[in-house]
């Protein structure tokens, strides 16, 4: 038996460059009592060149845990090839798992997006 667990989850992503930045965020819910992994989701970011953006994803996480107040999400950026948890690259997946993988599927989203330029600390470059 597993329990869903649903987080919106608020990212502040910073883009230096002037090229647009793609990739993903691995979001991790974890027991901080123990400090230890339960679950596991992915998030596809997307933030254009030279800007800051806040924003909010709802994330959900499938765990045995039935202590919601235990847990805490970390986010990590994804350098390289994200894992494939669902079908282990395979492309088929049991019956069984079927309904909530289609269910999780379409729940991942973006929720909402809030640019803002770029501002640069002033003691960032050397005034002679």
């Amino acid at each position: 038996m597993y329990l869903i667990y649903n987080y919106d989850v608020i990212l502040s992503l910073t883009n230096e460059s002037s090229e647009e930045a793609v990739g993903w965020v691995k979001v991790v819910l974890v027991d901080f009592t123990e400090g230890k992994p339960l679950a596991t989701s992915y998030i596809v970011i997307r933030v254009p060149g030279e800007t800051t953006q806040d924003v909010s994803y709802s994330v959900w996480f499938a765990t045995n845990l039935d202590e919601e107040l235990i847990t805490e999400v970390l986010a990590e950026v994804i350098s390289g090839e994200v894992e494939d948890v669902t079908c282990n690259g395979i492309g088929k997946i049991p019956l069984n798992s079927l309904p909530l993988v289609n269910t999780l599927e379409q729940k991942l989203e973006e929720i909402g997006r809030v640019e803002k330029p770029l501002e640069l600390p002033t003691d960032w470059w050397d005034e002679e």
